[in-house]
């Protein structure tokens, strides 16, 4: 039951990194960039919301996979999934693309402690089922099984 708990995790975590940044970037506070033509752009805060989407969906597909698939291996394999997936949620924003470097953006206070936590969170999970999957025994009873 620890594990499905720990899929639910990857589940809410997912739609919460698909949906929160795209409510706490920039754009969604009418902010961009103005040039010189007048055309106005996206500050990159944007750019990490849309990339947490492409991170979202497949930890959101490993969470289902987890939630209900019996198999020892899909499960250690869907752990490290979510480790991958975790650690990349968390570097988009922090590293890759990054969030606008005014301290008083929406972005730098709310998203990103919330995308970092988030991640950080993701991370634990896919450790816990690693371990978790890894540590229980898999049996197997002979006489059950049918030669085909």
């Amino acid at each position: 039951h620890i594990i499905t708990s720990l899929a639910v995790i990857f589940v809410f975590s997912a739609l919460f990194l698909i949906i929160f940044p795209q409510l706490f970037d920039c754009e969604s506070q009418a902010r961009s960039i103005e040039l010189p033509d007048g055309r106005l752009i996206p500050l990159k805060c944007h750019w990490s919301a849309v990339a947490e989407v492409a991170v979202g969906i497949p930890l959101l597909a490993s969470g289902v996979l987890l939630l209900f698939n019996k198999q020892r291996s899909v499960k250690i394999s869907m752990g490290v999934v979510g480790i991958v997936l975790g650690v990349m949620a968390a570097l988009i924003p922090a590293y890759l693309i990054g969030v606008y470097g005014t301290a008083s953006m929406i972005c730098r206070m709310i998203m990103l402690p919330a995308i970092l936590l988030a991640s950080g969170l993701v991370v634990l999970a896919g450790v816990a089922v690693v371990i978790l999957a890894a540590s229980r025994n898999e049996t197997v009873n002979v006489a059950q099984q049918r030669i085909s």
